[in-house]
């Protein structure tokens, strides 16, 4: 069950499962110590430096010198669990079981066992030219009669492979180890850990199964010579440290971990080439699905490859969005198993610093657009890499229920910001919160997508307005909440140490344009208090599906944004075991990742329809209003016409009265002279000539003139 399934998970800086309820109430002081390690304690330098000046120290004065084993546990940014540091009594040093071990021997008394098992992640296990990468696990069983190295993987066919080597079969013959030093300066870790065994195959451990790949035959050859050894790729390199020191512990196993074992650079090659063809080969895959998916190859279709199918947000009301995601999982709002019960009862008040420092502005109303085109969805098909578009659509929809700007208590980056703050440091970076007037000490969750390097991961920033806690109160409960950032990598491939500087940075840069001040005069945000944490979560197959879990990632921890962040959960042996690892959202496997592909797809489809269906709906109103608009101007031309062309008419008639008026006095001037004539003038009347049918004489100017009366007569009624 899920019990036995947490109690096996990887050892940390060296501790010791506890074997009885007393061992597990003795770990209780030395997590309080550390606790007050991270107030006292300076900054501790960079990781490959103490480990560098560790394993000199191991050198001259071996694996059983205290100070050794402190000082590289203690150096790393991301274990800090059993560092040795001044506690109540300042005189006192805590220091791990192990140590303890150690000082026990010194005085004669025996050592116990070490513990009962250890385990950690594997990327890869190559036995002998075959390379397996499907939930590798490496894991030695200290605690019984007879200890024995479990090899655990996943074949091709889903087959659960296990190989178990007794240390007392004398089957063990050679262990090499190489421990890759990582540069918090690099963006990427392209360096590898590994073990390396050479063991004899029997039907006991089950290697004779691969008489092709893996062969023990004492030879020069070069190929013949790579089928040799069994090679581990460790997946955390401070697991491996840890897990390096317990095996140190054990009397069957500290022979295999001295300084001799260890590989000269030179010679990586020769333990592990099966390993690194494997690694290049994945990587040009990698890049050959990037250039198809980059390509275009589907501009053949229809409608091509920048078909705009979707702008979100839209204007569409939220039941009609939640009817698109019916049906759909983290989409639709599944809590995974995620107690929700005591959501509406979160104090959002206690996440972060005072509102005061709001200064009295409104939040922006700008809002994150988000497109999505052919191209886009075409990326959601099996084996390709999900761009930036679809990584911010998925953030953009698991919070829209979110109120914008300041009132909301997490907040959502594009992977752009974090390309920004790399490149152009956090001054480059400063609009985006200042000009939203967002303080983001207010939040609980901050959210920062990386991308880089065809690859995906994830930064979250937990807590940071309760960073003061850490130097201002020593006695903050062990139940209380506090700062920590973590970063969670589907492949462990970022340099999660160079990722987190930045975010360090960025954080006092931000303290300081608050104008929080500094903290006992320092800046508050440093490797010792601002703690780096990785916690085991489910780890990619493949590799094209980062972004896939970066989504997955994000949308558990926003659904834990109600749940407390205690130091309890912080300081475990396993950092955050409890409340990430164990927990039932991070419980998913390839099947899931597959499905979520899929799901993202039927949503977008489903939002397509609805905006496509909104914009044609905009456009026939756009048109229907241009058609009315240019019939109004049509009318109003037709009517100036008609106005004009009665105003002409009216002239010309006034014309031709005027004409025939003049005729009229002329006639009456000659019929009076010549007496005799059409017409005549008796007693001032006119006197008017007809002809024998009784029939008006008018002359031709006349009837001309009558007849352009009659047409202006006719227009204006057509005019009315």
């Amino acid at each position: 069950g899920e019990e036995e399934k947490c109690s096996e998970f990887d050892f940390h800086n060296g501790s010791t499962p506890p074997s009885s309820s007393s061992e597990h109430k003795s770990k209780q002081p030395r997590r309080k110590n550390h606790r007050q390690s991270k107030i006292f304690m300076p900054p501790t330098g960079s990781l490959r430096q103490t480990r560098s000046n560790s394993r000199n120290r191991s050198k001259s004065g071996g694996s059983n010198n205290i100070t050794d084993i402190i000082t590289i546990d203690s150096s790393s940014e991301e274990d800090e669990d059993s560092i040795g540091v001044p506690g109540e009594d300042e005189g006192s040093i805590n220091v791990p079981d192990f140590a303890e071990e150690s000082v026990a021997e010194s005085r004669g008394r025996r050592k116990r066992a070490a513990g009962d098992r250890a385990s950690i992640d594997a990327v890869r296990i190559a036995v002998g030219k075959k390379v397996f990468k499907r939930k590798c696990e490496l894991s030695f069983q200290f605690g019984t009669s007879s200890p024995y190295i479990l090899f655990s993987y996943y074949d091709d066919k889903s087959n659960k492979n296990e190989h178990s080597v007794y240390l007392k079969d004398q089957e063990l013959q050679e262990v090499k180890y190489f421990i890759a030093s990582e540069d918090e300066n690099e963006d990427i870790d392209e360096s590898m850990t590994v073990m390396v065994f050479r063991i004899t195959p029997t039907e006991k451990n089950n290697f004779l199964k691969y008489p092709r790949s893996y062969d023990q035959e004492d030879t020069e050859d070069a190929e013949k010579n790579e089928k040799r050894y069994i090679s581990v790729e460790v997946r955390d390199v401070d697991d491996f440290q840890a897990m390096l020191l317990q095996m140190r512990q054990h009397e069957d196993l500290e022979i295999w971990c001295s300084e001799d074992s260890k590989i000269p650079p030179d010679e990586l090659t020769k333990y592990t080439r099966a390993l690194q063809e494997d690694s290049q080969k994945e990587l040009k895959t990698r890049l050959g699905s990037a250039m198809k998916t980059r390509s275009g190859g589907n501009k053949t279709k229809k409608n091509g490859p920048n078909e705009l199918l979707l702008v979100y947000p839209f204007d569409v009301d939220e039941e009609i969005l939640a009817e698109a995601a019916s049906g759909l999982k983290e989409l639709g709002g599944d809590p995974l198993g995620i107690d929700l019960l005591d959501e509406d009862m979160y104090d959002r008040s206690t996440v972060g610093g005072d509102s005061s420092d709001d200064k009295g502005n409104a939040s922006s109303s700008r809002t994150h657009y988000v497109s999505i085109r052919q191209d886009d969805k075409d990326r959601l098909c099996p084996g390709q890499f999900l761009n930036d578009s679809l990584v911010d659509f998925w953030m953009r929809w698991i919070s829209r229920g979110e109120p914008q700007g300041k009132d909301s208590d997490v907040h959502f980056f594009t992977s752009h910001f974090m390309t920004t703050l790399k490149k152009d440091g956090p001054k480059a970076v400063h609009s985006w919160t200042a000009k939203k007037n967002i303080d983001v000490f207010n939040k609980k969750f901050i959210f920062v997508p990386v991308n880089a390097d065809l690859h995906w991961s994830l930064c979250v920033i937990v807590n940071p307005g309760l960073i003061a806690n850490t130097f201002e109160n020593a006695l903050v409960p062990m139940t209380a909440e506090h700062s920590c950032i973590l970063f969670l990598d589907s492949l462990k491939m970022h340099s999660k140490h160079n990722y987190a500087k930045h975010i360090r940075k960025w954080l006092n840069f931000q303290w300081k344009r608050l104008g929080k001040g500094k903290v006992h005069g320092v800046a508050p945000f440093r490797d010792d208090t601002m703690m780096l944490k990785s916690p085991k979560i489910p780890y990619q197959e493949n590799g094209c599906d980062c972004g896939v879990f970066v989504c997955r990632y994000a949308y558990n921890l926003y659904k834990m944004k109600h749940l407390k962040f205690t130091w309890d959960d912080i300081a475990e042996d396993k950092p955050l075991r409890t409340l990430i690892t164990c927990n039932p959202a991070f419980e998913f496997d390839m099947a899931d990742i597959a499905r979520i592909r899929g799901e993202i797809e039927t949503l977008i489809d489903n939002l397509s329809k609805l905006y496509l269906r909104m914009k044609e709906q905009e456009k026939a109103k756009k048109r229907a209003k241009r058609q009315a608009i240019e019939s109004s101007k049509t009318s109003d031309k037709n009517a100036s016409s008609s106005n004009s062309s009665t105003e002409n008419a009216g002239e010309e008639v006034a014309n031709a009265a005027s004409r025939n008026e003049d005729f009229r006095s002329e006639t009456k001037l000659a019929a009076s002279e010549e007496n005799g004539g059409i017409a005549g003038s008796i007693g001032g009347a006119t006197v008017v000539t007809k002809d024998e049918d009784g029939d008006v004489i008018m002359s031709p100017s006349e009837e001309k003139e009558n007849i352009l009366q009659q047409e202006v007569v006719v227009q204006e009624k057509k005019h009315k």
